[in-house]
C-alpha cells in the first residue's frame, strides 16, 4: 500500500498540518499535496509561526482575551527555537505576556493556554531561573524577559500591565486552562 503526506494549513493562519495518507485517499496526481496561507493581517510569518506584537500594556487575562478575538492566543512556546524567535520579535521590550500560568490549578504547576500545545515544560533549561517560580504569593501568570537569553522566565502578579505577544495557529485558548 503506498503512504502520502498531506500538508496543509489547520486554518488561515498558523503551522502546518501533517496528514499521511493511504494510496485510496491520495491526491489525484500521485504527488502529495501543499497548501499555504498566510497569516491573517496584523500577524508576521517568522519561522513557521503567525505572530502579533501587542506593545500596548495590557493585564494578563486582557491580553490572552484580545489574541482570541483576533482568532489566536498568547503565545504558546513549543520549542527554545520558538522561544528564541519571540525573543527577535519582542527585542528591546522588557518583558512580554506569554500564554502560561498557574491560575487554574495548584501554585506553581503551569499550564499552557492551549490543550496539547506541547509547550515547553518546567523542567527546561531556558523558563525559569534562579528563584523562579516564586511560591506562595500572588503571581500567577509568566512573561518572557526581552534580553535574549535562557533562562528568562518569571511568573509576576497577572494584573500587571505588560506588553504581549499573540500566535494564531488555528487552535482555540481553552478558559478552563487560565
Amino acid at each position: 500500500m503506498s503512504r502520502w503526506l498531506l500538508l496543509t494549513f489547520v486554518t488561515a493562519c498558523g503551522r502546518l498540518r501533517f496528514d499521511e495518507l493511504t494510496s485510496s485517499d491520495a491526491p489525484g496526481d500521485g504527488v502529495a499535496a501543499c497548501t499555504v496561507a498566510t497569516c491573517p493581517a496584523g500577524y508576521v510569518v517568522r519561522d513557521g509561526g503567525c505572530y502579533r506584537l501587542e506593545q500596548s500594556p495590557a493585564a494578563w487575562l486582557d491580553a490572552e482575551t484580545t489574541c482570541e478575538t483576533a482568532g489566536g492566543h498568547l503565545v504558546v512556546e513549543d520549542s527554545v527555537e520558538e522561544h528564541f524567535t519571540i525573543h527577535d520579535l519582542a527585542a528591546g521590550i522588557s518583558r512580554v505576556w506569554v500564554g502560561w500560568s498557574d491560575r487554574r490549578g495548584p501554585d506553581n504547576v503551569f499550564q499552557w493556554v492551549v490543550p496539547d500545545a506541547g509547550g515547553l515544560p518546567q523542567s527546561n533549561n531556558c523558563v525559569f531561573g534562579n528563584g523562579e517560580p516564586s511560591a506562595g504569593d500572588a503571581e500567577h501568570c509568566v512573561a518572557q524577559n526581552g534580553a535574549n537569553s535562557c533562562p528568562d522566565y518569571q511568573d509576576l502578579d497577572c494584573a500587571m500591565l505588560l506588553p504581549y505577544v499573540c500566535e494564531c495557529d488555528g487552535v482555540l485558548g481553552d478558559p478552563a486552562r487560565y
